[in-house]
C-alpha cells in the first residue's frame, strides 16, 4: 500500500459557520451547533428560527472541524439536522475523490480524511 497525498481543499470543501447573535436565539427552531456542544454534548443548545443558507445545515453523520480555541474533529450524531455556528467547518468530501465506503490504494477514504484532520481522536456528538 502506497501513501497518497493531496491538499485538503482538493478532496473536500470546508464550509465555515455563521455568527449567531443572542438576538437570533429563540426557544424554538433548529439547534445551533457550537464548539461547547461538540466537546460536551450535555451542554444546552441555543436554537434559532433565523433563515440561513442551506450549506449551513448539518445532517447526522457529517464531519465537523472546530478550528478556534478547541481544535477537534467530530461527527454530528443528530438525531436531527442542526445549524453550523462560527468557528466550525462542515467538511463536505468530494465524492469523486473520497470514497465514504472504503479506503484502498487508489482512493482517499472518508475515514482517512477524518484521521488526517483529527487530533489524537475523533469524537461523536449527539443528544
Amino acid at each position: 500500500m502506497s501513501a497518497a497525498f493531496a491538499q485538503l481543499g482538493a478532496v473536500a470543501e470546508f464550509i465555515n459557520g455563521a455568527a449567531f447573535k443572542p438576538e437570533d436565539w429563540s426557544e424554538s427552531g433548529r439547534r445551533i451547533i457550537r464548539i461547547q456542544n461538540l466537546t460536551d454534548p450535555t451542554k444546552p443548545y441555543n436554537r434559532t428560527t433565523r433563515a440561513v443558507a442551506e450549506k449551513l445545515r448539518v445532517r447526522p453523520g457529517e464531519l465537523l472541524v472546530s478550528w478556534s480555541a478547541t481544535l477537534g474533529v467530530f461527527e454530528w450524531g443528530g438525531p436531527d439536522d442542526a445549524l453550523l455556528n462560527q468557528h466550525i467547518f462542515r467538511v463536505v468530501p468530494d465524492e469523486r475523490k473520497v470514497d465514504k465506503r472504503r479506503q484502498d490504494d487508489d482512493e482517499v477514504g472518508a475515514q482517512a480524511l477524518d484521521l488526517i484532520l483529527s487530533p489524537p481522536r475523533t469524537r461523536t456528538c449527539s443528544l
